[in-house]
């Protein structure tokens, strides 16, 4: 529908015309859905339910995220190419950033107590050998 389309639409008119010359509503200036599908209804002027953000699959953010990362451009360029806010894509880098810190810091924790176990086990046969030796010079 042409209501998905809308805020890349919204953004090509703005670099177009001024804002003063689209039709828009003079209550604050925002735009809503006029479907029958949209999670805004108006009764009497009351809304009842607020939108929905829009849901992204795994796959559109990883694809994202790779696009700023390897090919230089701004997360800005991105986000509008993709038709996302670049608020959001930010967010996601975080996520991303904050995930792989997360990954590498389970792996060296692993790691670690791998060898914490492997220690214990080393310092309880050395007290038990210490043991045996101290009972046969005895």
């Amino acid at each position: 529908m042409i209501y998905d389309l809308w805020p890349n639409l919204l953004i090509y008119i703005a670099y177009l015309e001024p804002l003063d010359n689209l039709d828009v509503p003079p209550f604050g200036r925002h735009l809503t859905r006029l479907d029958k599908s949209c999670s805004q209804t108006h009764n009497g002027g009351a809304m009842n339910k607020k939108p929905q953000p829009a849901k992204y699959t795994w796959e559109f953010k990883q694809n994202a995220i790779r696009l700023v990362n390897t090919t230089g451009r701004s997360v800005e360029q991105v986000a509008l190419e993709l038709g996302v806010r670049s608020w959001r894509l930010r967010n996601w880098l975080k996520e991303d950033k904050e995930k792989i810190e997360r990954s590498s810091d389970l792996n060296e924790l692993n790691a670690l107590q791998k060898r914490i176990k492997e220690l214990e086990e080393e310092n309880s046969f050395l007290k038990k050998a210490a043991a045996y030796f101290a009972k046969t010079q005895a």
